[in-house]
């Protein structure tokens, strides 16, 4: 078997900087700072919706912070993933593992890519429904907002805005009720109507809501998306992982053809 060529110190270097995973230490910078702002913001746009409804309606906080904990964990178990099925990792390692143990190589690797494949379409999943739940509140606070700027502006009194509050908070108490059967969500929580004395908490809430609602929604939005570009970047190291680890198989099938006709193959990576 002829030898192959061997590369240069500089050109090995310089092939292992490009096989680095740039774009995926990037995202994953971005899903950590991007998660910590939100959960920042999280907590000030869940004081102001309850300080506007004048009672507890949402806690989502605590939920969003183990949504988020998860969100960074399966993103940086795929970086790494990225990291470790590069040429150079494969060639120093994982090559070795499969002459020593094809099948126990393949059914851990091929696992592993899979469960965290299937985690980060579920997390894609779970942040759209943050998305959704943002988008919600953050249009709310826009619309009750409108009403509150008349009465500060002298255009009406808090009796008039009452009873356009009050239409607007039945009907979106129903909504809740008629969509939440079977779900276990307590529509109760959301209330039907408030107290004319509720009008001037309930404006400040809402002044609230609409300052951090824009931000909020961006940051979700960065979350979605890097999120969703991470499925797409497990999905390329589970297809490029098992290209490699077949390519593996065949050259030590070769190397053993080899072996048996009296020429022997070495291998230099690490006994890992």
């Amino acid at each position: 078997m002829a030898d192959k060529e061997e590369k240069s110190g500089c050109a090995k270097f310089m092939s292992a900087i490009w096989q680095f995973p740039i774009f995926s230490i990037i995202f994953c910078g971005i899903v950590a700072v991007s998660s910590v702002m939100m959960y920042n913001e999280s907590d000030k746009l869940e004081t102001a919706v309850n300080s506007a409804m004048g009672t507890t309606v949402t806690e989502f906080k605590s939920g969003l912070l183990w949504t988020l904990i998860g969100i960074f964990v399966i993103d940086g178990g795929i970086t790494f993933m990225s990291l470790i099925s590069s040429q150079c990792v494969f060639e120093c390692c994982w090559n070795k593992q499969m002459q020593k143990c094809s099948c126990c190589t393949q059914f851990i690797c091929y696992t592993v890519n899979w469960f965290l494949f299937g985690m980060a379409y579920l997390l894609g999943l779970l942040s759209l429904l943050l998305t959704g739940v943002g988008t919600f509140i953050t249009f709310f606070g826009i619309g009750a907002n409108g009403l509150c700027e008349g009465r500060d502006a002298g255009g009406g009194d808090d009796a008039d805005i009452l009873i356009t509050v009050n239409a607007m908070l039945k009907s979106i108490h129903d909504w809740i009720c008629e969509n939440s059967k079977g779900s276990g969500m307590d529509c109760k929580k959301f209330p039907e109507a408030i107290a004319e004395e509720q009008i001037p908490q309930f404006c400040s809430g809402t002044q609230d809501i609409y300052n951090l609602g824009a931000k909020f929604f961006a940051l979700v939005a960065l979350v979605v998306v890097s999120q969703w570009s991470f499925a797409i970047i497990q999905r390329a190291n589970l297809v490029e992982g098992a290209v490699r680890r077949d390519f593996a198989k065949e050259t030590n099938k070769e190397a053993g053809d080899s072996e048996m006709a009296g020429d022997r193959v070495e291998y230099n990576g690490p006994n890992v």
